[in-house]
Parts: C-alpha cells; sequence; structure tokens
C-alpha cells in the first residue's frame, strides 16, 4: 500500500495551473543538465570563409617551472663545489606575514642561521645583535667565492648560462604577453628587475 502526501497551498490553485507548474517542474531537471531537445533540422553546414586560428605557444607557468628547475641545478651545483655548508643556497616557496600568496625565495645557510641566533637571544632576554653587519660580511664572501668558482669550473659556467637563459626566455614571454596589461602583469617577477 502506497503512502502518498497532499501538499499544497490554501490559495486554491486550479488543476490546469498545478499541471503547468508539474510540467515546468518536470523540464528543469533537463534544463540543468544540459539537454537539449533533438533538432527537427540539420544544423547549418559550416562556411566556407570561416578562418582558423592556431595559438602555438608555452604556458608561463612552464617557463617559469624550467626557470626554476634550472636555478636549482645551478645552485645544487654551487653547493657541492663551495669551500664550506653555511654558503650553500636553497630555494624554496614562502609566504611573508600578511599574505598567503607564496613568493620564490634562494638564500643561504649563513641568514637562517644569523637570523635563528638572533630570534634566540632575543627569547632568552639577551641584547640582540644587530644581524645585517654579519650578513653584509658574509654576502660579500659568499659572492667573492662564488666569482672565483665560476671561472675554473666549467660545469657551473654552464649551469649559470642555463638559469639565465631560461630566465631570459620567461622575462621576455612574460613581458610580451603582458604588453599593454595592468593587472596581474605590473609587478616585476624579480625583486631589482628592469621592469617597475
Amino acid at each position: 500500500m502506497m503512502a502518498t502526501t497532499k501538499i499544497g497551498l490554501a490559495t486554491g490553485f486550479s488543476a490546469r495551473r498545478s499541471a503547468a507548474t508539474a510540467v515546468a517542474l518536470l523540464c528543469i531537471p533537463f534544463a540543468s543538465f544540459g539537454v537539449e531537445p533533438p533538432l527537427t533540422e540539420s544544423p547549418l553546414p559550416p562556411a566556407d570563409d570561416t578562418e582558423e586560428i592556431v595559438v602555438y605557444g608555452i604556458p608561463l607557468k612552464k617557463l617559469r617551472f624550467e626557470m626554476h628547475k634550472a636555478e636549482d641545478n645551478y645552485f645544487a651545483t654551487f653547493n657541492g663545489l663551495n669551500s664550506t655548508d653555511e654558503f650553500d643556497i636553497r630555494c624554496f616557496d614562502h609566504a611573508y606575514t600578511g599574505t598567503r600568496i607564496p613568493q620564490r625565495v634562494c638564500r643561504a645557510k649563513f641568514v637562517d642561521d644569523i637570523e635563528a641566533a638572533a630570534a634566540t637571544a632575543f627569547l632568552r632576554g639577551y641584547p640582540v645583535v644587530p644581524t645585517f653587519g654579519p650578513m653584509r660580511l658574509k654576502a660579500e664572501r659568499l659572492n667573492a667565492e662564488m666569482r672565483a668558482l665560476i671561472p675554473q669550473h666549467p660545469e657551473l659556467l654552464a649551469a649559470l648560462n642555463e638559469f639565465e637563459a631560461a630566465r631570459q626566455r620567461f622575462e621576455s614571454e612574460k613581458e610580451r604577453r603582458c604588453a599593454g596589461r595592468i593587472l596581474f602583469c605590473s609587478r616585476p617577477f624579480f625583486p631589482g628587475s628592469a621592469r617597475e
């Protein structure tokens, strides 16, 4: 035995109006899923004078990935050749305070060590030594060692050239695609790059 429920309003809908409403409600599922009634006539054949536009290009995301891969390869090669582990450079994505948008950061191990020592001193109540001076001295030593290693090791020079070529490919393609646009293209990808 089937139980039926009667749902209605006390406003007195007529039977015709209820039937029209039921038919309309039954058509909603077909409309929402994109089902169209069958065509009675054949569709028009495409005109012969239509133009076909084919776009060939590499997505910026792939170019950025290739650039980051070349950069990681360069720093891995440098990390294997440098004199001390504190000059080892690693790259990672980091979202700074106040934003959830990660940015790529590459920095030497000594930067993390100096910042950790300053944070520990602050938390223990010791006077905090400014970190700028020691970082600047070590950065100068790091740059000098990098400049000295590049001519001595052809694999490091090749990795640097590969990274620079990948960076230029990405930057030139981004510049070409963003020409005349304001949104999403006004900020340079690299801090200190030529585009402002």
